[in-house]
């Protein structure tokens, strides 16, 4: 589905999509990789910088596709995750490209510590998180910067010589975030919109109801339009029905999580808090525990307990009321 045209150091490599579209991918860890893309037309865009760790990487990323750095003229961000804008300062310094994200990505985005005390550290009653731990987060980051351009759809960017870039909005794994379609190509890209199933740990998504309205988007919209390629994140290249086949996985694997919750919520003789219902989520899920299962499952109770599932008897305390 395209041509890998250069290896690069530890691992990583490039691969060119209708020489308009370009990858660059570098293990996350031995199983996940991380990718980041870049659209050339008469300018030039990079769709995510990843880690701190990338950056030596993209310079020559960017040698390969034959793009000069004053050529990237902007920096799309799928979302504010540090594995997603580690490298945005110095990219930037290089480029001196205007950063652009949804509104609601924006203050992880120029404010870091932000980002850590709602996503990592976000119940430390219960998760406080190691000083090792924040470190290494801390460490995937080199930098905040400003948000220049504030997506909202249907924002579309002609990028020149039939280029083109159509934001849309995938909130779920975070409140806000973007995919992007380049329609000469018929390339989706996305960041975490669909999230890894299979993972040790839960890949996480902050919002149910959100994350599913956002899977069947995607379906929909690789049913009605052109789409050659899915590029995500974290997943290898997709055509549209194998897109179109993960979708489906990742909705039951929703539905698989919410049906452990009800049964340990259910089954319970009183009320169960978070941290138990976290802690028999991962050992029956077989998964780490660890603060994006500690988030997708708090996101899940709120939702049920809005839903009449369950009551919230105590804080962070929920009991069976059933359907």
């Amino acid at each position: 589905m395209g041509d890998a045209v250069s290896t690069l150091a530890d691992g990583a490599r490039v691969t060119s999509f209708d020489g308009h579209v370009w990858q660059l991918e570098q293990p996350l860890t031995p199983e996940i990789p991380l990718h980041l893309h870049l659209i050339v037309g008469e300018y030039a865009v990079l769709i995510d910088t990843v880690l701190a760790s990338t950056y030596p990487l993209i310079g020559h990323f960017l040698d390969t596709a034959g793009v000069r750095p004053a050529d990237v003229r902007i920096i799309f961000n799928t979302h504010a995750h540090h594995d997603h804008i580690g490298s945005n300062r110095r990219v930037q310094q290089d480029t001196h490209a205007l950063i652009a994200a949804a509104s609601g990505a924006a203050p992880w985005i120029e404010d870091h510590s932000r980002q850590l005390r709602q996503f990592a550290f976000h119940h430390p009653d219960i998760y406080p998180g190691t000083p090792e731990e924040r470190a290494q987060i801390e460490s995937t980051l080199d930098g905040e910067v400003r948000v220049d351009i504030l997506l909202a759809e249907p924002t579309q960017f002609n990028l020149g010589h039939g280029v083109g870039i159509q934001a849309l909005s995938v909130p779920g794994h975070v409140e806000a975030e973007m995919a992007y379609y380049e329609r000469s190509s018929g390339s989706l890209i996305l960041g975490d919109a669909i999230t890894g199933t299979d993972w040790p740990f839960f890949h996480g998504h902050m919002q149910r109801s959100a994350f599913l309205s956002s899977i069947a988007r995607m379906r929909a919209f690789a049913v009605n339009n052109r789409v050659e390629r899915a590029l995500l994140a974290h997943y290898p290249v997709m055509d549209r029905q194998q897109f179109l086949t993960l979708l489906d996985s990742v909705q039951a694997y929703v539905t698989r999580i919410d049906q452990t919750i009800i049964d340990i919520v259910r089954g319970a003789s009183d009320c169960v808090d978070l941290e138990t219902v976290w802690r028999r989520v991962c050992e029956q899920m077989n998964k780490q525990l660890e603060f994006r299962g500690l988030l997708t499952v708090d996101g899940h109770l709120r939702e049920m307990t809005a839903a009449g599932l369950f009551k919230r008897v105590a804080p962070d305390c929920y009991a069976w009321v059933g359907a």
